[in-house]
């Protein structure tokens, strides 16, 4: 049926292109809202009529699809095939954000009148935040992350935020305004919690967003012996030390595996640092850090020396920034 009317719709045209009644003829086209942007839900009406009975109005969706055969997802077209014609689109996502809307009005002895298209589209519920990182300062905790794109017009309302325990019961639920908070478990929670799990959604009109996640492991740790356990050179005369470590577990009921990120050697005599990432889990509390050390900041000297363990935290579901880390820095001294 759709391709009969659009050889219809081409013969008209091919039979009108030399007629001068075409000069008088006008074809209004108008919308709403305007620009059409809707929400997930609402509906967008576009009207085309012309001044001249003998017009025909078609409506065509994305170039080539006739509108009036999609009346299955909710399309409705008044008037087809007269002057005077409207279309209402249901607001949905899928499939009808970004679709290109057009009035085709055509005539025998007028022309082909085609108004310039719209692009119709539609704000359903928000994305994932993006990016959400979190930064540990002293028992409390620092998040920022980056806002899902949203169209003009659906600003972002508020992020909620809930925190909740290893059996899913909420503990904290709040909101903030802004792309960033400020989270402190002792001051909120009177339980000795150690894994927590914060979801954070963007919310508009439509409704609250997709859920980012991000487990928080609160378990505290404490450094009780450290040793330089091999000092050497590499064929290029720079260091290769390695420095074993031995952790406490200060907080949680049960005994949690740490999961180191990387560790921060300081030297205070030099104020030189190195930063490492090869790390050996030797046990569950014990674990080797192998630093590799340029010839020109090596030295034969014994120094006194900081190291700082950055504990990493886990992504759930989204994975948008995975170098996301915990720096939960604990301070010891090796002579």
């Amino acid at each position: 049926m759709a391709k009969v009317l659009d050889l219809l719709l081409l013969l008209l045209s091919l039979l009108s292109k030399s007629n001068p009644i075409a000069s008088n003829v006008e074809v209004t086209f108008t919308l709403s809202p305007e620009p059409p942007i809707i929400a997930e839900g609402d509906t967008a009406v576009f009207n085309c009529s012309s001044n001249h009975s003998a017009v025909l109005i078609n409506w065509i969706l994305n170039g080539t699809v006739s509108a009036s055969t999609l009346t299955s997802l909710g399309v409705i077209v008044n008037g087809a095939a007269t002057p005077v014609s409207s279309l209402i689109i249901p607001g949905l996502v899928a499939p009808f954000n970004d679709t290109e809307v057009q009035c085709v009005a055509f005539g025998f002895g007028i022309g082909d009148f085609s108004p310039s298209s719209v692009i119709l589209r539609v704000q359903g519920k928000l994305a994932p935040v993006k990016s959400l990182r979190t930064l540990e300062n002293d028992s409390c905790y620092d998040f920022d992350w980056t806002p899902p794109f949203t169209l003009a017009g659906f600003d972002i309302l508020r992020y909620n935020i809930n925190v909740t325990d290893n059996n899913g019961n909420i503990i904290v639920q709040t909101n903030v305004s802004i792309a960033e908070w400020y989270y402190c478990p002792e001051k909120f929670d009177n339980l000795n919690l150690t894994n927590l799990c914060i979801s954070i959604a963007a919310v508009n009109e439509v409704g609250e967003g997709e859920l980012s996640k991000i487990k928080l492991n609160t378990t505290k740790y404490n450094i009780v012996q450290t040793q330089i356990d091999n000092r050497s050179r590499d064929k290029n005369q720079n260091w290769i030390l390695s420095i074993t470590i031995i952790l406490e577990q200060l907080t949680g009921s049960d005994s949690e595996k740490p999961c180191i990120n990387d560790v921060l050697m300081n030297c205070t005599d030099s104020n030189a640092s190195f930063n490492t990432s090869n790390i050996m889990q030797i046990t569950d509390f014990e674990l080797m850090a192998t630093f590799n050390i340029s010839l020109e900041k090596a030295d034969d000297k014994n120094h006194t020396i900081i190291t700082h363990i950055s504990f990493c935290s886990v992504l759930d579901e989204y994975e948008s920034d995975k170098n996301n880390s915990l720096p939960i820095s604990k301070v010891v001294m090796i002579k």
